[in-house]
C-alpha cells in the first residue's frame, strides 16, 4: 500500500501541475493558438476552458507553471526562468498530461492487483488436484508420459500418499460397475 500511496501523491502533484499549465496556457495565449492538448487536458481534468478564461490566474498557478520553464546553462547548476512561447507551453502541457495519464493507469493497475490478491487469499490453488483427482490417475499418467512425479506432487504429498507410488503405468480408473 505504501507504493500506491506514493503513486497517488505523485498523481496529485501531476494533476496540480497539469492544471497550472493549462490555466497558464489558456490565460497567456489566445483561443486560436490553443492546441488539442489544451482541450484534452481540460476534458481530462473536468475544467472548462471558458471557465478558465473568466477566472483570474491566481498567483499559485502562475508561479507553479513558471517553475517548469527554466533554462540551465551548460556546466552550471543555476537555472533561470524564461517566458515560454505558445508552442513551448503547449509542448510542456502535452508532456505533463502524458505523465498524468501514465500515473493514473499505474494506480488503476496497482489497485486492481491488490483487489485480485485479496480475493485469491481464500482460494487454495492446489486444492482441486488433491481433493478431486484420485492420485493414482495422476501417477499412472506421469509414468505413461515419462513426466517426473515430483513435478506434480511435492515431498509432503509423496509422504502422504506412499501407496500411490506402487501404481503401474497401465493402470486405468474404473469405478465400481
Amino acid at each position: 500500500m505504501k507504493k500506491a500511496d506514493e503513486k497517488k501523491a505523485d498523481l496529485d502533484a501531476s494533476r496540480t501541475l497539469v492544471e497550472a499549465l493549462l490555466r497558464f496556457t489558456v490565460k497567456r495565449f489566445s483561443e486560436t493558438s490553443l492546441s488539442d492538448a489544451a482541450k484534452e487536458a481540460s476534458a481530462e481534468l473536468g475544467i472548462a476552458i471558458k471557465e478558465i478564461e473568466k477566472s483570474a490566474l491566481d498567483v499559485a498557478h502562475r508561479d507553479l507553471a513558471k517553475t517548469v520553464f527554466v533554462k540551465r546553462e551548460k556546466g552550471s547548476d543555476e537555472s533561470t526562468p524564461y517566458t515560454p512561447t505558445g508552442k513551448q507551453a503547449v509542448s510542456k502541457l502535452k508532456t505533463e498530461l502524458g505523465r498524468y495519464r501514465r500515473l493514473s493507469t499505474a494506480i488503476e493497475k496497482l489497485e486492481g492487483s491488490v483487489t485480485e490478491r485479496e480475493s485469491l487469499k481464500t482460494v487454495a490453488l492446489g486444492t482441486s488436484r488433491l481433493n478431486y483427482l484420485d492420485p493414482r490417475i495422476t501417477v499412472a499418467w506421469c509414468r505413461r508420459e515419462g513426466f517426473p512425479i515430483t513435478k506434480v506432487f511435492n515431498k509432503t504429498l509423496l509422504t502422504k500418499f506412499p501407496w500411490v507410488l506402487d501404481v503401474p503405468a497401465e493402470w486405468r480408473f474404473r469405478p465400481e460397475e
